[in-house]
């Protein structure tokens, strides 16, 4: 599944030459990639979600949806963001947040991905709103972005008992 969701990937963003867009994505681009590493690295030992697959290992999973299945999916939704009419903008988020949203069900339904401790598509549809929105916002008011998530992140933290400190000294030891 996550092989084929990076081939459909790959030919949508080729089929939309979205490389064009590449320096204007760039920062949004990077904010994803660097909030799904703070995921990853404060929910070292206690994953709200997880990927599964039969051909990849969990490293090899994360690793492609990280660097390559998100900033895909981030050149592709910014490559065609209406520019001016506010009600455009909406539709536009909305569609993309349900289309993200159905993408994940496929995924749950065929065990591709695994939902951990409370979990479930609603918080996974919050996170696609805040993504996207995020990701447009970062375009125009960057420290405003950055404010609003790193509350975001905390709020999700604490509402789901994420043992930061400990997993900060557990990933420290790893590495030493």
């Amino acid at each position: 599944m996550h092989l084929l969701l990076t081939t459909c990937l790959l030919i949508l963003n080729a089929k939309n030459k979205t490389w064009r867009c590449l320096p204007k994505c760039y920062p949004s681009i990077l904010y994803v990639l660097f909030f799904n590493w703070l995921y990853y690295f404060f929910s070292y030992k206690k994953t709200l979600w997880e990927f599964k697959s039969p051909v990849l290992s969990l490293n090899a999973a994360r690793i492609l949806h990280t660097f390559v299945i998100n900033p895909l999916i981030i050149l592709l939704y910014l490559s065609k963001f209406p520019r001016y009419d506010l009600s455009k903008k909406i539709q536009y988020i909305i569609r993309w947040i349900c289309l993200s949203t159905i993408t994940e069900w496929i995924f749950l339904k065929n065990k591709a991905i695994k939902f951990n401790n409370g979990w479930h598509l609603g918080w996974s549809m919050l996170i696609y709103f805040k993504m996207y929105v995020n990701c447009f916002l970062l375009t125009i008011k960057p420290l405003l972005t950055m404010i609003l998530s790193i509350l975001s992140t905390l709020y999700l933290t604490i509402t789901f008992k994420i043992p930061v400190k400990k997993n900060i000294k557990n990933q420290l030891k790893k590495w030493m």
